[in-house]
């Protein structure tokens, strides 16, 4: 028996999806970049989110780097990572 624990994955909110794909097309339409920025720690977000990004892709490596672990380690199999994911959503 496994002593992985299940994460369940809630659908996003009703509305959510198509209010971020219509910023997005407005800013399409208006000729502009769409601007994203990857970040691993919820400080980088933060600021991100003031620096006016469109998207912000988060990464679960950087759990690990801020516990002195390198990159890689977000790739092993270390820990879960859909429950680290969930977690950082929660502190960003």
């Amino acid at each position: 028996m496994s002593n992985q624990t299940c994460v369940e994955i809630l659908p996003a909110a009703p509305g959510l999806r198509n209010n971020i794909l219509s910023k997005l097309r407005a800013v399409v339409a208006d000729g502009q970049p769409i601007i994203g920025g990857g970040v691993g720690i919820e400080i980088i977000a933060k600021f991100e989110e003031e620096g006016s990004k469109d998207l912000i892709f988060v990464y679960n490596s950087g759990m690990f780097r801020m516990g002195g672990h390198c990159s890689l380690a977000g790739l092993m199999s270390y820990k879960d990572a859909n429950a680290i994911m969930l977690k950082m959503d929660e502190i960003i």
